[in-house]
């Protein structure tokens, strides 16, 4: 899932005019990890000083999933910025089908009806 919303957090950076290099996915993968390092550094003290268990192996195998699906989702976004297309909006399917919202209320009409006939046969 973490491969999925990078993926779609970096098309839309790029939508938006955002320049997004090697460099730039470099630079945050490894803050990330700083990051995340620090942060665990800090929960280990909290948990210790509290009297509370702190899975640090967990946190650490977490941290490197993480790390590397940014990883793998740069890579994807580096070789096809524009991906799959995205699913149209609905004023593009209005454009394009202008009683669509009257077909689909009449197949979910039509799906409830035969789901109550079946129902109570």
């Amino acid at each position: 899932m973490a491969f999925d919303i990078a993926k779609s957090l970096f098309r839309t950076i790029a939508s938006e005019g955002g320049s997004l290099t090697h460099d730039h996915f470099r630079t945050l993968q490894v803050r990330y990890v700083r990051l995340a390092e620090d942060t665990m550094h800090r929960y280990y003290a909290d948990a210790m000083l509290n009297g509370l268990g702190f899975d640090r192996h967990s946190e650490e195998l977490a941290v490197t999933t993480f790390a590397k699906s940014l990883g793998e989702a740069a890579e994807e976004f580096l070789e096809n910025p524009l991906g799959l297309p995205l699913l149209p909006n609905w004023n593009r399917v209005l454009a394009a089908i202008p009683d669509c919202f009257d077909r689909l209320r009449l197949a979910v009409e039509s799906d409830a009806l035969v789901e109550a006939e079946g129902c109570c046969a």
